[in-house]
């Protein structure tokens, strides 16, 4: 035991090991119904059978960016659709993650605070049940997160890892990656951008903001007479993303426009509806954090110690701040809401204020004269990991018991999707699809893209009947109300086929000729 206490490899080596074991109980064999994860294994489809143009050509769809696709590829290749074995590349990301964090966080905690960061992921109900979804996050959650702390080490700290010319070439590579696996990586350019600026600002060797308006000026004009080596330096950054995405672009041009129809949704958003998207935005990602600590309770009583450990390290942790404020004012502007997943670049950062709020509480905080002890900031942790394990206890004996079958809301079993694509019935539907349809036919489904994954048939998602008229063959769900359907029912539309033909029926779908 005193082997453990004393050895922090081999503490954070235990607790990689009990996360993957719960990664491990959690993990199922099937996907829900949504539809991004068709589109992220179908462009990774496309890269394996060399056929990114056709893809993109036959597909009437968004185009992701294609970083995540090309991390899935691989899988795909050796693996095809074994909906496991493609979960692993967010699971090995994820571990590589916890990696970062607890390496990236070590210099702002004790070693049980720096323990305590890490569990907080490691043992996550709601992180952990997230790799379930074949989806980009937890791959820019690593690069994103990776890309910070580089920027605080080299350019903040000037703490060069090998040397300062290989360490921004570096800095630019993990720029480039996490611009292909989300365009928002962009944000991750203007953080290195200003943040070089603000360190100009405080003096190349001063690790810390200097306020005083007058040392700032001078600085930045002494900045801008610096040495031709030192700017190129600075540049190499940019330089050497730039160069990446000339190499992408090398192996196929049409690789680094994936996800340029997002820009669309942006430009819609920015008209006269703005002010109040802003604050039905900022409402919403205010509350959202609730479903990372489980609790309305828990996530109150963590407010309080973030704010005190963003007074502790504003100066020092600038270029965090910055890259706070550029990922909150993004998604305050932007009209899509995706639930916590659209904030987990943020989440390693507000852990880390929150144990910082703690151990600077723990020790200059008093109780009626007295330092908090030890034990009550112990038991209050030790409570919270508690009910982290407990929670997914629960969610393990649920998905082992049920043949791997069970994927979950926020804390507790979402049945439906005990039914979603990869369920007996619908493989049932998809095998008869691809047998017994020309390659050309169109088929009317509620979620086209799934289809097309499944049966490599194009295929459209009516909108109350509009389209039906498009399609060759529609697939009802026999039972919409048990899962997201978003007002397209079905029922609607068959009553106006009333001489239908039906070629195929199971206990929960139908096929019928149109």
């Amino acid at each position: 035991m005193r082997t453990i206490v004393n050895n922090s490899k081999l503490q954070i080596g235990l607790l990689l090991s009990v996360s993957c074991v719960l990664i491990y109980g959690l993990l199922t064999d099937i996907h829900n119904w949504g539809g991004d994860f068709s589109g992220y294994i179908m462009q990774a489809k496309s890269i394996v059978e060399q056929d990114i143009s056709g893809y993109i050509a036959s597909s009437n769809s968004v185009i992701y960016p294609w970083g995540f696709p090309i991390l899935l590829a691989p899988f795909y290749k050796v693996f095809g659709l074994d909906i496991l074995w493609l979960k692993m590349v967010g699971v090995i990301c994820y571990v590589l993650f916890l990696l970062v964090i607890y390496h990236g966080f070590t210099k702002y905690h004790s070693r049980a605070g720096i323990l305590g960061v890490t569990a907080v992921f490691a043992l996550n109900p709601h992180m952990l049940t997230f790799l379930n979804q074949i989806l980009s996050d937890i791959p820019f959650l690593l690069f994103s997160t990776l890309c910070v702390f580089l920027v605080g080490r080299v350019i903040v700290q000037r703490r060069p890892i090998i040397s300062f010319p290989i360490d921004y070439m570096l800095i630019g590579i993990i720029l480039g990656i996490a611009f292909l696996i989300r365009n928002n990586g962009a944000l991750l350019i203007i953080l290195v951008a200003l943040t070089q600026l603000v360190s100009a600002a405080s003096g190349n060797h001063n690790r810390e903001l200097d306020f005083s308006l007058a040392k700032r000026l001078v600085r930045i004009g002494d900045a801008l007479k610096t040495t031709p080596v030192s700017l190129v330096i600075g540049l190499i950054p940019y330089t050497t993303f730039f160069c990446l995405l000339g190499l992408v672009a090398l192996w196929h041009p049409q690789l680094l426009f994936g996800g340029a129809l997002h820009l669309g949704v942006l430009d819609r958003a920015l008209d006269n509806t703005l002010p109040n998207l802003i604050v039905l935005n900022a409402a919403y990602y205010a509350a959202i954090p609730v479903k990372f600590f489980g609790s309305f309770l828990l996530y109150a009583m963590s407010v309080p110690f973030v704010l005190i450990g963003i007074t502790r390290r504003y100066k020092s942790d600038y270029h965090i701040l910055l890259y706070v404020a550029l990922v909150v004012f993004f998604h305050l502007i932007w009209p899509g809401r995706q639930g916590l997943r659209y904030l987990f670049p943020l989440l390693p950062f507000y852990v880390s204020f929150m144990v910082t709020g703690i151990e600077v509480s723990h020790r200059s905080a008093a109780i009626f004269g007295k330092r908090i002890k030890p034990s009550y900031l112990v038991v209050a942790v030790m409570m919270t990991l508690l009910f982290f394990t407990e929670e997914i206890g629960y969610r393990i004996y649920e998905n082992v018991t049920n043949g791997r079958t069970v994927l979950w809301g926020p804390f507790r079993p979402d049945r439906t999707w005990l039914w979603g694509p990869f369920s007996p019935q619908a493989r049932e539907m998809f095998h008869f699809i691809r047998d017994n349809t020309d390659t050309e036919d169109i088929i009317v489904f509620f979620k086209p893209r799934v289809m097309r994954l499944m049966t490599d048939r194009m295929s459209i998602a009516h909108r109350r009947g509009k389209d039906i008229n498009m399609g060759d063959y529609l697939v009802v769900l026999k039972n919409p109300e048990a899962i997201y359907y978003r007002g397209n029912l079905y029922g609607d539309v068959l009553k106006s086929i009333p001489h239908r033909k039906t070629l195929f029926d199971n206990a929960r779908f139908t096929v019928i000729k149109l």
